[in-house]
């Protein structure tokens, strides 16, 4: 289709036609609001602390089988 992203609320469910998989790869960004607690000295996240407060954005800019390798980007739009 030739645009560049799309939004991952416009993803389908989809198997690649080449090996027949369900486990694909997908490749993009997400801008999200979080809130952790970090350890003053090293500025480490403190694990199990993150707390994801919202999604402002999220996208996807290819995709892929994650058996075979074979590119699927046509089969989401892209």
């Amino acid at each position: 289709m030739g645009r560049e992203y799309i939004p991952s609320s416009e993803l389908e469910p989809i198997k690649c036609p080449y090996c027949g998989s369900k486990r694909i790869k997908i490749h993009g960004a997400r801008k999200m609001e979080y809130e952790e607690e970090i350890d003053g000295e090293t500025l480490a996240p403190i694990v199990g602390s993150t707390e994801y407060i919202s999604i402002e954005w999220d996208v996807v800019y290819g995709a892929s089988c994650a058996e075979c390798g074979e590119e699927l980007d046509d089969l989401i739009g892209l």
